[in-house]
């Protein structure tokens, strides 16, 4: 299975479990079957109980690494300044044969015609670990 995880569906690529919530993204982690995970961090996740904060892409990429649980292929695709301090943590953190990317959007916000390809290749050249 592959999960795409972001809030705005005008970014949804066809063939991929699309989740809106953390919560939802790491209820399928825990279920396993994931082989590719694509995550935003933005995710206008409010909560007010019991401290108020936003719950991101970021509380994924922590519960990953805090868990040992990581699929095939973690990508942040993320406009966020904080994209990079994602992909930086599971670099760190994501064990040998994980493939680690990151890519952003063209500025028409648009999702990459081929998106298996873009976050599969073997020759991308952006922020990875292979």
């Amino acid at each position: 299975m592959k999960v795409w995880l972001d809030d705005q569906a005008v970014r949804d690529p066809e063939g991929w479990v699309v989740v809106r919530t953390a919560d939802e993204a790491i209820a399928l982690l825990i279920a396993g079957g994931v082989e590719a995970i694509s995550l935003d961090h933005d995710l206008g996740d409010i909560r007010y109980e019991p401290y108020p904060r936003e719950v991101t892409g970021m509380d994924v990429v922590r519960w990953m690494v805090s868990n040992n649980t990581f699929p095939k292929v973690v990508n942040v695709h993320s406009l966020s300044p904080r994209a990079k301090a994602m992909v930086a943590d599971l670099v760190k953190a994501a064990p040998d044969g994980v493939k680690v990317r990151m890519w952003r959007y063209d500025a028409g916000g648009a999702v990459a015609k081929d998106l298996e390809k873009l976050i599969t290749q073997q020759d991308y050249d952006g922020p990875q670990r292979s």
